[in-house]
């Protein structure tokens, strides 16, 4: 039980390092992702020793958020190719529930946050920004789907 805790907390690590990168460099870097994949295949591992991996969660898990955020990304590119592969990881290492719940609360979250930044643009007369990274709303999202895995 220890392994998955710890587990649980890498993954929010490179997940807050993928949010700061993004949030100052606007790029998610492909070496998060892999780590994460790689993280994701050994929690895999280790569950399937143990006997409680499920497999239809666990791709299903992975082909949600291909699938949602793929659909932005490739018809008006909305959604960067890092946000894609970040969350695709995120999906394959938090199963299908915690992957619906993480991105339903990420995606929430950044419609707030973008209509609360437009009406402040508006009320000082900036020009609004182009694009908004999405890997902040995505560790929030991970959180709070990690929170009621252990608590609820």
């Amino acid at each position: 039980m220890f392994i998955f805790v710890l587990l649980d907390f890498l993954y929010i690590f490179l997940l807050l390092i993928a949010a700061i990168t993004d949030i100052y460099k606007r790029i998610i870097p492909n070496k998060i992702c892999l780590l994460m994949l790689i993280l994701s295949l050994f929690k895999i591992i280790l569950q399937w020793n143990s006997g409680k991996v499920y497999i239809f969660s666990v791709l299903s898990g992975f082909l949600l958020p291909l699938i949602i955020i793929g659909i932005p990304f490739f018809i008006n590119n909305s959604m960067g190719a890092g946000d894609l592969k970040l969350s695709a990881a995120s999906g394959l290492f938090l199963g299908f529930r915690l992957s619906l719940i993480t991105l339903c609360v990420s995606f929430l979250f950044c419609a707030l946050f973008a209509i609360l930044l437009k009406i402040y643009k508006l009320i000082l007369k900036k020009p609004n920004a182009k694009t908004l990274p999405f890997a902040p709303f995505l560790l929030f999202g991970s959180l709070y789907a990690m929170i009621t895995k252990y608590f609820f």
